[in-house]
């Protein structure tokens, strides 16, 4: 069976994870959440695909918190923060410009 979104699935997921390091060059933690305000879902793509977005070596999983999200009613969600190699190695390539151009310096 041919898979009819896989190319842009995988170009949702890499937009996801550009916007994850971008914000986590100027917060200490993130979640899922804090990814989808800048990078939602469309609607072709599975919802746990979103479960890859920090499937990748620049991403920690450092604990839990329960979700902003109403629709979520007080779940735990996971909180990332980036790979200390990845931060050095992402500060060098951005500085004075900006990552990938997926988020604007507002």
């Amino acid at each position: 069976m041919n898979d009819l979104f896989a190319k842009e699935r995988q170009q949702w997921i890499d937009d996801c994870q550009a916007a994850a390091r971008k914000l986590l060059m100027h917060r200490e933690e993130i979640t899922i959440e804090d990814v989808l305000v800048e990078c939602p879902r469309p609607k072709y793509i599975h919802r746990n695909t979103t479960g890859r977005v920090f499937n990748h070596p620049d991403f920690r999983m450092i604990g839990f918190r329960k979700s902003r999200r109403a629709i979520s009613k007080g779940r735990w969600v996971m909180c990332w923060t980036l790979d200390a190699e990845a931060f050095q190695r992402i500060k060098h390539q951005t500085h004075g410009t900006k990552l990938l151009g997926v988020l604007n310096d507002d």
